[in-house]
C-alpha cells in the first residue's frame, strides 16, 4: 500500500524479532544499554524503522514514564530506544472499540473509523492491511460496518499537497493506528 507501512505493536505471544516500530523523534539516539547515561551506539532519525528484540524496562526520562526497547537497526547495530520517542510511545495512546466506517482512494487513502480519518497516517493495520487495501477497490465493502478494537496515537507522518509526491512533503502530526484487531 502506497501511504500505509506495517508497524506491529507488542503482542507478548508474538516473536519480537518480526516487530517493527518507527522513529518520532528528529534524531533520537540508540543506546549499549537502557540508561539515558550509557553510550550511544548509534543516532537514528524519524521515520527510521526499527525492529524491536525484546521490550525492556520501564523507566522515568525527563518525567515521562516509559519502557526502553533493545532494537536492531537495519544496519544491523543493537540497542536500547526509549519507547517515547517511537511509535509505541505510551504518552496520548487511546484505545477503544471503533466502526470501520469507510475505506476508499480519493484525493488519497481514506481510512476512516468512527468519523476519524487515518488515513493521512503511517498505520500499523497488521493482519488486516491487504483485505482493508481490497476493501477500497471493491464496490461492496465488505469489511466496512466491522467493530475493531483501534489503538491510536497523534503520530508523526509525511503529508504531500493533494497526495501527490511530487508536491513538497510536510512532516505533520495525525491520529495513527498503532494496533487493530476485530473485535
Amino acid at each position: 500500500m502506497k501511504y500505509l507501512l506495517t508497524f506491529l505493536v507488542f503482542f507478548p505471544f508474538l516473536n519480537f524479532g518480526q516487530l517493527k516500530l518507527n522513529v518520532q523523534g528528529d534524531v533520537v539516539n540508540v543506546r549499549k544499554q537502557p540508561e539515558v547515561t550509557s553510550e550511544v551506539v548509534i543516532k537514528v532519525k524519524r521515520f527510521d524503522k526499527l525492529t524491536v528484540l525484546e521490550k525492556g524496562k520501564e523507566a522515568t526520562v525527563n518525567g515521562i514514564i516509559d519502557n526502553w526497547y533493545k532494537i536492531e537497526t537495519e544496519g544491523g547495530k543493537i540497542g536500547f530506544v526509549f519507547g517515547h520517542f517511537t511509535s509505541w510511545k505510551r504518552e496520548g495512546k487511546v484505545t477503544k472499540p471503533m466502526t470501520l466506517s469507510d475505506v476508499s482512494w480519493g484525493d488519497c487513502f481514506h481510512l476512516i473509523f468512527d468519523g476519524i480519518d487515518f488515513g493521512n497516517a503511517i498505520n500499523d493495520l497488521g493482519i488486516y492491511e491487504q483485505e482493508i487495501e481490497n476493501d477500497s477497490y471493491a464496490d461492496d465493502k465488505i469489511l466496512v460496518g466491522t467493530l475493531f478494537n483501534v489503538t491510536y496515537n497523534s503520530l508523526f507522518t509525511v503529508e504531500y499537497e493533494y497526495c501527490n509526491p511530487e508536491s513538497p512533503a510536510v512532516v505533520i502530526q495525525t491520529p495513527t493506528i498503532v494496533r487493530i484487531e476485530k473485535n
